[in-house]
């Protein structure tokens, strides 16, 4: 501990510790020498918040060291005169530069970072190229703990995947959630000078909330040298604030799509549960999530895996498209050149979207409308134009299929797909639902519980 006469200035706090000026010391100074006693992110969520936000463009790739200066320069002057800040950085470089100057405004600048949209997305546009990450930041007075040590927290790479790094934060402050040991808080570590580990820490700090357990994030960083490593790190203390709120997609500033791509046949459990995790991740982001399914098994998978929306169910709408692709080789031919022409194949295009809360879905008076219940058997355009009926006559129509039953939910889906096309383009949408259907009824065995899948069909629109 080194003790301090009487009160100083940042830098020569610096200079008599003997730290570099960009250093992010994690300590508050009184007359009585220097304190480095815990705080609690609760205490700052309660503050007021500050009525006036600057809005500033970080410095990206390529910028020259007299920009990242000024711009440093910009975060301390906002931040040290208790302004609030906010940052839309796109692309790596841009985010390892908000973090370092946040580092660098002093130990009480904390921030919270979300996705959102630069632009309104087109079907050829990625995700990453629509999407940016928002850093909305402050300064309180709070008392902070001493520097981190290395080893001790989650250390992030430039090859870590996001979504490991964030769910590895949201179990963490599960954990701590359900041990009753909040205010939480955890380490994440990054070497400063790598752009790529510098954005994946920053983007699984705005995913995390987004998983299970849905917990908003607060983040400290700081810059330090371990003594075992001179390499400069960049450490965030993540803490967290409460409860987040899950993203609406037609309100919500993530209204980006996000394209999964549904196991097929013979895939392994593990890589089913991945699917599922990110299809429902993304539905809570309040993304659109889009997927091409060749074959039942992938319409299956990519079923189950929207049934699993978490406070929001998932809007559906099925498509038929026509993509390219190859006829499959012949024994013995010997002029493939000819054969093996370029062909149209028909692929199920499936779009979802969060909508209504579950508890608001769940007030649907079902038994208003009538059921219907899809077998393997079922002839898709005879099931299409039933479900076209009912829901003319009624509004809505329920279609049941047996879960375990892969051809059954292909030909529902199938169903609904072909429904435009026999309408003249009316389209409908479904929230899928998974439950048991009663025993003796709508195609279940007397004595047993079947699991089925359900599929509430509504809004039938004319397209325009």
């Amino acid at each position: 501990m080194v003790a301090a006469p009487g009160p100083l200035s940042t830098g020569s706090l610096l200079r008599t510790l003997g730290m570099r000026a960009y250093a992010r010391l994690p300590l508050s100074v009184s007359r009585r020498g220097l304190r480095t006693v815990g705080s609690s992110a609760t205490d700052v969520a309660q503050q007021p918040r500050h009525q006036l936000r600057l809005v500033l463009r970080p410095p990206g790739t390529g910028a020259d060291d007299d920009k990242v200066e000024k711009f440093n320069a910009r975060v301390r002057d906002a931040l040290g005169s208790g302004g609030e800040l906010e940052f839309e950085a796109l692309g790596p470089a841009a985010a390892r530069r908000v973090l370092h100057a946040l580092a660098g405004a002093g130990p009480a600048a904390h921030f919270e970072v979300s996705w959102t949209s630069v632009s309104s997305p087109s079907e050829e546009r990625t995700v990453a190229a629509a999407r940016a990450l928002r850093f909305v930041a402050r300064s309180s007075v709070r008392e902070v703990a001493d520097l981190p040590e290395l080893g001790r927290g989650i250390v992030v790479r430039a090859d870590s995947q996001v979504l490991t790094v964030a769910r590895a934060l949201a179990r963490a402050s599960a954990q701590a959630h359900l041990r009753g040991s909040e205010p939480w808080r955890l380490h994440l570590h990054a070497l400063a000078d790598d752009a790529r580990a510098c954005g994946v820490l920053a983007k699984a700090l705005a995913t995390a909330p987004s998983l299970p357990n849905y917990r908003s994030l607060m983040g400290t960083p700081e810059l330090f040298r371990p003594a075992r490593d001179p390499r400069l790190r960049l450490s965030v203390r993540v803490e967290s604030l409460g409860p987040a709120e899950a993203s609406v997609a037609d309100d919500g500033p993530t209204r980006t799509t996000f394209q999964a791509y549904p196991p097929g046949p013979d895939a392994d459990l593990a890589a089913v549960r991945r699917f599922s995790a990110s299809v429902r991740d993304r539905l809570h982001q309040g993304q659109e999530v889009f997927a091409e399914c060749r074959g039942a098994d992938a319409i299956a998978h990519t079923l189950k895996a929207l049934c699993q929306a978490q406070h929001r169910v998932a809007e559906v709408e099925f498509q038929w498209a026509e993509v390219a692709g190859r006829a499959a080789p012949r024994p013995n031919d010997e002029d493939a050149s000819t054969e093996h022409d370029d062909l149209k194949l028909n692929v199920l295009h499936v779009r979802a979207r969060a909508a209504e809360p579950w508890s608001e879905f769940n007030e649907i008076d079902f038994k208003a409308s009538d059921l219907l219940f899809a077998k393997s058997s079922t002839e898709v355009k005879k099931l299409a134009w039933a479900v076209s009926v009912q829901a003319r006559k009624r509004g809505a129509v329920s279609l049941h299929a047996f879960s375990d039953n892969i051809g059954a939910m292909s030909v529902a889906a199938k169903a609904l797909a072909t429904l435009p096309r026999l309408t003249g383009g009316e389209r409908v949408v479904c929230v899928p639902s998974l439950g048991w259907a009663t025993p003796g009824g709508g195609g279940a065995t007397a004595g047993q519980r079947n699991p089925v899948l359900r599929l509430f069909v509504r809004r039938l629109v004319k397209k325009k």
